[in-house]
C-alpha cells in the first residue's frame, strides 16, 4: 500500500488523504455493482470507482490548520474529505461528472473495496491492518466518476501481519477481557467503553500496543475525536436498544 506522491496530487498529499485506488466499473464484484445500484439511479454509469484514505496523522493536521475549534460543523471530517476530493477531481484532473458515494446515506462495503485494494488485512480488532501503516488508516470517501485514471493493480491474496505477529500485545492489552478468544467481541468492548469511567472510553490501549506502524500513530487528540464520536453513537444504540 504506497502513499500517493506530491506529484501526483498536491492537494491529496498536502490534505492528508494519502491513499486512492481506482477501479473500474465494469470490473467491479456484483456485491459491490449491487451496492451501488441501490444507492441512486445512473451511478452505474460512470468510468470509475474511487476510494480515498486518510494515513497517519498528516489529514487531520491539515483539518485543525483549515478549522481550528470550535468546529464550525457537525461533520468536520467528512466535509473536509469530500472537499478535498472535489478540488483534486475538478480542479487538479478536470473531471467534473462525479457522484460521492460514501460519506452518506449509501451502504458502501467499505472494507471489501480495501481488500480489492491491498489496503485491508484482516486483524483481531476487526478493523483493517496493513504492513505499511498498521490500524492507522481509515476510508474518507468513496466515488463514482468519468475519470481516466491508471487503474489499481489486483491485489492478490495477502496474508495480513497479524499471522506473523508471535507474541500478539493487542490481546494482552484489550482493558475490557474484550480479546480472550482472540478476535474482538465487539458485545464486550461496546459495554466496557459505555461503563462509567471507562478507560477504554477515548482511547483503544489494544490498538495503541500493536507493533506494526506505530509511527503512523494518530495525534491524541484524534484519537479522542474519533472515539468521542464512536462512543456517542455506542451510547445512543444502548439508550435505543430494547432489553430482554
Amino acid at each position: 500500500m504506497d502513499a500517493l506522491l506530491p506529484s501526483d496530487s498536491p492537494v491529496l498529499f498536502e490534505r492528508g488523504l494519502l491513499l486512492r485506488g481506482v477501479l473500474a466499473m465494469d470490473m467491479l464484484p456484483s456485491g459491490v455493482r449491487n451496492a451501488i445500484a441501490a444507492a441512486g439511479p445512473g451511478l452505474l454509469d460512470h468510468r470509475q470507482l474511487l476510494v480515498f484514505g486518510h494515513a497517519g496523522p498528516r489529514m487531520w493536521r491539515a483539518l485543525r490548520k483549515a478549522q481550528p475549534e470550535p468546529w464550525t460543523s457537525a461533520n468536520p471530517v467528512d466535509e473536509f474529505s469530500l472537499a478535498t476530493v472535489r478540488t483534486h477531481l475538478e480542479d487538479e484532473l478536470s473531471v467534473h461528472r462525479w457522484a460521492p458515494l460514501y460519506p452518506g446515506p449509501a451502504l458502501v462495503p467499505l472494507q471489501d473495496l480495501g481488500t480489492l485494494l491491498g489496503w485491508h488485512q484482516p486483524s483481531p480488532l476487526l478493523v483493517g491492518i496493513s504492513e505499511a501503516f498498521g490500524t492507522w488508516f481509515a476510508y474518507r470517501a468513496v466515488v463514482v466518476a468519468d475519470s481516466s485514471l491508471p487503474l489499481t493493480p489486483p491485489a492478490g491474496p495477502q496474508p495480513s501481519p497479524c499471522s506473523t505477529c508471535l507474541e500478539k500485545p493487542c490481546l494482552t492489552a484489550c482493558r475490557g477481557a474484550a480479546l480472550t478468544t482472540g478476535t474482538l467481541s465487539l458485545d464486550r468492548c461496546t459495554t466496557f467503553r459505555a461503563s462509567e469511567a471507562s478507560p477504554c472510553a477515548l482511547r483503544c490501549p489494544a490498538r495503541e500496543a500493536c507493533p506494526i506502524g506505530p509511527e503512523h500513530r494518530y495525534d491524541a487528540d484524534q484519537i479522542r475525536y474519533h472515539y468521542g464520536a464512536s462512543l456517542t453513537t455506542i451510547r445512543h444504540m444502548r439508550r435505543n436498544t430494547p432489553e430482554g
